[in-house]
């Protein structure tokens, strides 16, 4: 396990999100097929990508772009996809999901989207998420059990600004891993956790902090949770 040692501050994080346009359709019909050097329609790709968390989530989700900071260092047409709570699919806390679309790219030797459960809607988690997928395509590549440090709350008063990458245990298997353009991708889940619980990580091992998580019932949604360590 390691952890990214870029820390930045709120203003420059506020940059990668604000503002957003308006919702596109689900389809994106007036953007062109780009083809990247392996052949693969980028725009089929990040459909499929799409097609994907709707299948799991059970509902649509609305299309969100950044157009401020350093975009064009993300794939073409990346965004964030916003669903909104599933009574269905988790009867408990009502949680929306945002959703990196476009974070990967076909040919990629290891492909990867993130999403994030929250109680709330806002757009500060499609600020997170990108400031996440833009230190991945720019930094340094980030997969399982890895750490970030996201240098600000995930939510405001929460003490919670650092995130693990992991499996997506509230969505399943189902969830994790999906075959897009027969290119297998894995959608893992951005967990916010304390600055306690990454150092933890860190000397004990993730699997240790996540028996930790289940012994005292981590509630992964709230944001004002208290460590767990």
């Amino acid at each position: 396990m390691r952890e990214t040692k870029r820390t930045v501050s709120r203003k420059r994080i506020t940059k990668y999100c604000v503002p957003l346009s308006p919702p596109l359709s689900p389809e994106v019909p007036d953007r062109p097929r780009r083809r990247n050097k392996k052949g693969v329609f980028l725009t089929d790709y990040y459909n499929s990508i799409r097609n994907h968390y709707t299948s799991v989530w059970g509902l649509e989700g609305v299309l969100k772009r950044p157009v401020e900071g350093p975009v064009w260092e993300l794939p073409p047409d990346y965004s964030i996809l916003e669903f909104p709570p599933n009574r269905a699919l988790r009867p408990g806390t009502p949680l929306w999901m945002y959703a990196t679309v476009g974070m990967s790219n076909p040919v990629d030797d290891r492909r990867l989207e993130l999403h994030l459960l929250a109680p709330t809607q806002s757009d500060r988690h499609v600020m997170t998420l990108t400031f996440v997928a833009h230190y991945h395509r720019t930094g340094e590549p980030i997969w399982y059990n890895h750490t970030v440090n996201l240098g600000v709350p995930w939510a405001e008063g929460s003490m919670c600004d650092h995130a693990l990458i992991s499996k997506p245990y509230p969505l399943g298997s189902e969830m994790e891993v999906g075959l897009v353009c027969r290119k297998d991708v894995r959608f893992l889940w951005l967990l916010p956790i304390t600055r306690a619980e990454r150092e933890f990580a860190r000397c004990r091992g993730v699997e240790a902090l996540e028996q930790q998580f289940d012994k005292v019932g981590l509630e992964y949604w709230n944001p004002q949770r208290q460590s767990t360590v």
